[in-house]
């Protein structure tokens, strides 16, 4: 136990015995003399400074013991004052005086006076403590709630900051949207007169076409009527219209029409009698025929520009209308965008200035609860406690007392577990006596309750779901879409962060000018012939047309159709070989045209060294042959109904149609005809058996096209030689050539090889051939 203080002199001066009255209510009225204490006691150390280190100290206690000891150290340093002066001094602090009464005080007047001030220095002492604790915590809540305004006016001038960000990417991109939505109409503006210009184009050479149609049919009249009346007369007229047409449309054929015309004046200078007559007139009709079929092709290659042109100006249109639309919308999302953040900046910024005034007075608050805390801490330290103490002391020095009280010593407090880790808890703060009471004031109270823990739990970040996928950004070539999520609840104090606002994946890789999507290939063809070395082919089918600027591979390309070599062996007898092995449904389609000459040896080639050695038949497993004619019109002469017994009848009834040869129409209604008739288990083999004067060039290989695309194998047997469209059969016929073309020189040859010729073609549309 620590000693009492002492002295190593006595006091002689008469003490004074004072009544015991409480009187703690009247030290505020007593300011000025404590003042004048305090004054003293500031010779030891300057009280503000001992104020200031007693609030910052981590051990409060120790800094009350070292500042009441300084005073007291004072006391005892000094002679106490006269006794007038402490009894007006006792009766501002415990009330009236009492008369003088002796030289000396009683013990026990001293020891109520003792116990008067003692119970004051202990209630100064614990408020002491407890203004000391208050003061600690209340500057840091002010400052906690201030760093907290200070947080807030950063994240209001961010926003802020962001949202002007906006409103100047926004103002900066609308009138580049706007410009480019004016170059986008004139863009259209423009595209849609090419258009109207390149359709008129078409009008005006489909009126030029019609306008041949018409010059072609008075000039067919007029040469029927010659070659019907056979007059003479009428040759130069002929010639003078035929003249005409042909410096009114200068087409290839025209220029052989004009050659022809001149031989109608050689004609009408030369012509003795009627002998010419037929080879006159057959070859003017030949050359009509074929120009009506050249017109005829021409205006249906005409017809398919002008769709396809259309197509590509509606497709072209449609696009930029969407893209004008787009950027309609675009433009109208920017200027709703800038309203919206500029009312947006409005409400922050109100918001910004109305936290950071906020801020300022938290921050002037903390300031001020700091000056008032340091007052009243230096009041009760130095004025109150100090002045209590010395006053008791200096009593007991003018008592002639040697020893003087000792009040209790206790610890620091010493705080148990808090009730929360964060967010403000309670515990149950204790302390320990160190130097027990002597005379002097007793111990504070050693157990109090006291917040704990006030920092703010760390608060995580909180985002909202995921909004849908945006529309793509790009149709084709690849492009982007997004998803966004807003924050609402911003991360703090140490708090996990915010995870990704924006999450982005690419969409439509698909390339905008893409080449085609093929099928899988096929199962193998049958071998095309029989013997020979003949060819299985397989084929991708084309699932899906190219776009853009994308490609396709041809038809026959390595990509699109394969073949391997089958029936390498040599072929039998040719002239006696029959057919055998897997069904066919074979069409045999027979140009009637004007231009076939001798069609009795065709007939003959087909009843007698052809059908019949079909293995024609009404089964399942038979092969049947349907017979299609055709010159500028097409029928079906019989059908897949029936032998050879059924067909002859048939092939003898076949005539000449005359006209001209259009292919197409031929090709068409067998299409037709093999989709409604033809076999699952039957190989589909259509066989063209023509002179080669095709009027319809172009169509006719329009409708090839189609037909090979669905499967079916087609066939040219030419009779004839000099064709005037040599290079288009192989455009016609299923590849390879030396399988699918037959070249004969006429139809005498026909006629007298027809057994050979015959056999040669069953071996390369059979499976199997056999000679009886």
């Amino acid at each position: 136990m620590r000693k009492p203080l002492r002295r190593a002199w006595t006091l002689s001066a008469p003490v004074v015995e004072l009544p015991l009255l409480w009187a703690w209510l009247l030290l505020p009225a007593s300011a000025a003399s404590m003042a004048s204490m305090r004054a003293r006691g500031l010779a030891v150390e300057g009280a503000a400074a001992a104020t200031a280190r007693l609030l910052s100290s981590d051990s409060p206690q120790s800094e009350i013991r070292r500042v009441v000891q300084a005073h007291r150290s004072e006391t005892l340093a000094r002679a106490p004052p006269p006794m007038l002066v402490l009894q007006r001094q006792l009766r501002l602090v415990l009330g009236q005086l009492s008369s003088q009464v002796g030289l000396r005080s009683s013990p026990a007047v001293l020891e109520k006076t003792t116990i008067a001030l003692n119970r004051m220095i202990a209630e100064t002492r614990w408020e002491l403590d407890e203004k000391v604790e208050e003061c600690r915590e209340r500057p840091d809540a002010l400052a906690d709630e201030a760093s907290d305004a200070n947080l807030d006016v950063q994240e209001l001038a961010a926003q802020v900051s962001s949202i002007r960000t906006e409103v100047l990417q926004a103002t900066e991109e609308y009138p580049e949207d706007k410009e480019y939505l004016i170059s986008m109409k004139t863009e259209l503006r423009e595209e849609k007169r090419d258009c109207s210009m390149e359709l008129r184009e078409h009008t005006e050479r489909g009126e030029s076409i019609r306008a041949d149609q018409d010059a072609v049919r008075k000039l067919g009249k007029m040469i029927h009527d010659f070659c019907v009346n056979w007059n003479l007369a009428q040759v130069s007229a002929v010639g003078d219209a035929a003249r005409a047409a042909a410096r009114a449309s200068p087409r290839p054929s025209w220029t052989s029409l004009l050659r022809l015309a001149e031989s109608f004046d050689a004609a009408h200078r030369h012509l003795r009698s009627a002998s010419p007559k037929t080879d006159f007139c057959d070859a003017i009709k030949d050359h009509i025929d074929a120009l009506r079929g050249e017109i005829e092709d021409n205006a249906g290659e005409l017809d398919r520009e002008r769709q396809e042109q259309k197509r590509q100006c509606e497709e072209q249109a449609a696009k930029e209308l969407q893209e004008i639309e787009r950027i309609a919308r675009r433009k109208g999302d920017l200027s709703a965008a800038m309203s919206q953040a500029t009312g947006r900046v409005n409400v922050f910024s109100e918001r910004l200035r109305e936290r950071d005034d906020e801020r300022r007075r938290l921050r002037e608050d903390a300031r001020f609860a700091k000056r008032q805390c340091e007052k009243e801490v230096d009041e009760l330290l130095h004025e109150k406690l100090c002045g209590l103490v010395r006053l008791r002391d200096q009593l007991w020095l003018q008592a002639g007392k040697q020893d003087l009280p000792q009040d209790c010593q206790v610890t620091e407090w010493a705080g148990g577990e808090c009730s929360a880790s964060c967010g403000g808890g309670t515990q149950q703060a204790t302390r320990l006596v160190i130097v027990a009471a002597w005379k002097g004031a007793e111990c504070p109270p050693l157990k109090m309750h006291r917040r704990c823990n006030e920092n703010h739990c760390p608060q995580n970040c909180v985002v909202s779901f995921w909004t849908g996928w945006s529309a793509c950004s790009s149709a084709c070539d690849g492009g982007i879409q997004e998803r966004t999520r807003a924050v609402t609840t911003k991360e703090r104090y140490g708090g996990d962060p915010c995870p990704e606002l924006i999450e982005m994946r690419t969409c439509s890789p698909r390339a905008c000018s893409r080449d085609c999507e093929l099928g899988s290939w096929t199962e193998w063809s049958l071998c095309s012939q029989a013997c020979d070395q003949g060819s299985q082919r397989r084929h991708r089918r084309v699932m899906w047309p190219p776009e853009g600027a994308g490609s396709c591979p041809a038809e026959d390309a390595p990509q699109r159709m394969e073949s391997r070599p089958c029936n390498v062996e040599a072929c039998p007898d040719l002239s006696n070989l029959q057919c055998a092995g897997p069904p066919l449904d074979v069409v045999l389609l027979v140009d009637s045209s004007g231009s076939m000459s001798a069609f009795e040896n065709i007939q003959a080639f087909l009843k007698s060294s052809f059908a019949p050695r079909l293995a024609l038949g009404t089964s399942a497993d038979a092969s049947h042959m349907a017979l299609i004619q055709f010159s500028d019109t097409a029928k079906v002469l019989s059908g897949f109904d029936g032998d050879i017994n059924t067909l002859a009848p048939k092939i003898d009834s076949m005539k000449g149609m005359g006209g001209y040869s259009m292919l197409s129409h031929g090709l068409a209604l067998t299409g037709s005809f093999l989709a409604e008739a033809s076999r699952p288990q039957a190989a589909p083999t259509i066989i063209v058996l023509t002179d080669g004067h095709i009027a319809d060039p172009f169509l006719a290989s329009q409708q090839a096209a189609k037909l090979r695309s669905q499967g079916f194998r087609l066939m040219l047997i030419l009779v004839g030689e000099n064709h005037p469209n040599d290079d288009l059969f192989g455009k016609l016929i299923t590849q390879p050539a030396r399988e699918n073309l037959f070249r004969v020189n006429s139809t005498l040859q026909l006629k007298a090889n027809e057994k050979v010729i015959g056999g040669s073609v069953l071996s390369r549309i059979c499976g199997e051939v056999i000679v009886p």
